[in-house]
């Protein structure tokens, strides 16, 4: 690496670098050490499709370099190219590299050949019950298609054949929960009490069971078991129980003790609610929703707006939404959509850029360091140095809606609204819109929305991560968005 090289990435000029590696690789002129480099800074400033130039000419060298190989594989699978090929490659060269068993299979279900995907991986798991990424990946596939009946049976069989594995038995209850099968996660916790390295989990399952199947009637002896144990989603599930019970002064210490950690991000949208419910001040310190969420066009032309609804359908391919998503009766797609290859993705993703930087210079002053929008340094974003946490399209058929959510590793979320249902019927006349501070149903909260905001074609709409919000369900046609996440900046 040169020492100007160097020079620029120590100084935070990582652009700068890139383009100067860039122009020593086109011009035959990059070392290899050049030529991986690149490809990594290309990687982690969101350029995939970019890097797997740079990782080509690196392997050009060292064609067997497995790390070289996977992070060219998983830059192919990111930007929406086919990566069997490569993942094959490495599962050759280091037939125990787990991650490139699990890329794998993800790349060749995103070539549509999904059953071959669960084959590859039930053989997989069949020897090693063990790896819990790999039963993960199995569920969420049989799951999206359709099949949420036995998705979940590679945990169970793992369980049965390693009984104090503890990752396996969490991730395992995890998704019982989620999809309310009260009993299965009742009996997981009986058998987790009898292995000892198991029983804190079990203790702390116990009382989220308890939480959300509402059967609180021995909560208390439950609670006086856990009361020495420090977990965040046990806190978490012990806010919602007690914002049910009314009992809001409990909620908000137990959620305050939380802000100053790195799960801060979850536990703000519970004490939104119960400031709001309490007529506390620190509800419109939190939430002026007039002032912070804003419908924005994006200034897509017609073609591009066609161009881009025919690209984001093919990429609709799951039968139903992932079991942890706020989709109900509509699809999700999977990956990060501005990280892929098509030129209507990059352009979108450069024009929300640019409507991004228009919203972060809008927002009002505000010195107050804790507030989670209001208290990030601007200048980058403004200056349209702005990255992606996460993106993807939802497309909703008729009585279709998104139940109340909102996004913890974001900084501000969105909706960019492509298509949009028929809305004619004078008995709904909120129909398909977005709404702002409705609880999740599950807290029994009587609130109505604090904003609601009809959806325009072309326009996105930009909020903090995070402010609950929801969609109203709607009649006839089809609702199709582009949604995303902005990566919050450093301080």
């Amino acid at each position: 690496m040169t020492t100007q090289v160097n020079a620029l990435l120590t100084s935070g000029q990582t652009q700068q670098a890139i383009a100067q590696l860039s122009h020593k690789l086109e011009n035959n002129q990059a070392t290899e050490a050049e030529c991986l480099l690149l490809g990594q800074l290309q990687f982690e400033e969101q350029l995939v499709p970019e890097s797997i130039t740079a990782f080509e000419a690196f392997l050009l060298h060292q064609p067997d370099n497995t790390d070289a190989l996977l992070a060219l594989a998983q830059s192919q699978l990111l930007a929406g190219f086919s990566a069997t090929e490569t993942f094959a490659t490495i599962t050759r060269l280091n037939p125990a590299l787990r991650n490139a068993w699990h890329g794998y299979a993800l790349a060749v279900a995103s070539q549509g050949s999904v059953v071959e995907a669960h084959q590859f991986l039930e053989s997989k798991l069949q020897t090693h019950g063990d790896w819990v990424e790999g039963h993960k990946l199995l569920a969420t596939l049989k799951y999206t298609q359709g099949d949420d009946a036995t998705f979940l049976n590679s945990f169970q069989q793992a369980i049965n054949q390693q009984p104090q594995h503890a990752q396996l038995h969490q991730h395992y209850f995890n998704l019982l929960v989620q999809n309310k099968d009260w009993d299965n996660a009742q009996q997981l916790i009986e058998n987790m009490r009898k292995q000892s390295a198991l029983t804190r989990f079990a203790k702390i399952a116990s009382i989220i069971l308890a939480i959300e199947s509402g059967q609180t009637g021995q909560l208390n002896p439950l609670l006086q078991q856990a009361q020495h144990i420090d977990d965040t989603a046990l806190d978490l599930a012990l806010v919602r129980y007690f914002i049910k019970q009314q009992q809001f002064q409990t909620a908000e210490t137990i959620a305050m003790r939380r802000v100053a950690k790195s799960s801060a991000l979850v536990f703000i949208p519970y004490l939104s609610l119960i400031w709001r419910l309490t007529d506390s001040p620190y509800f419109a310190w939190l939430e002026h929703n007039d002032e912070l969420v804003k419908s924005m066009p994006v200034h897509l032309s017609e073609s591009e707006l066609i161009e881009l609804k025919t690209c984001l359908n093919k990429l609709h391919s799951s039968r139903s939404p992932f079991i942890e998503q706020s989709v109900r009766g509509g699809t999700q797609t999977d990956q990060h959509l501005f990280l892929r290859h098509e030129p209507i993705l990059r352009t979108l993703r450069d024009k929300l850029k640019q409507t991004v930087s228009r919203y972060v210079a809008q927002l009002p002053e505000h010195d107050e360091k804790t507030h989670p929008l209001l208290g990030k340094p601007r200048a980058a974003a403004i200056d349209g140095n702005i990255k992606f946490s996460g993106s993807w399209s939802v497309r909703l058929q008729r009585q279709g809606y998104n139940v109340s959510h909102t996004h913890p590793k974001g900084w501000i979320s969105s909706a960019l609204h492509l298509q949009l249902p028929e809305m004619s019927n004078p008995g709904t006349p909120d129909a398909g819109f977005i709404q702002f501070g409705t609880p999740p149903p599950e807290l029994n909260l009587n609130l109505s929305p604090t904003l609601k905001i009809k959806p325009v074609v072309g326009n996105v709409v930009l909020f903090p991560s995070t402010i609950w919000h929801s969609t109203v369900p709607f009649e006839q046609g089809e609702r199709l968005v582009v949604a995303f996440d902005v990566q919050s900046p450093a301080r």
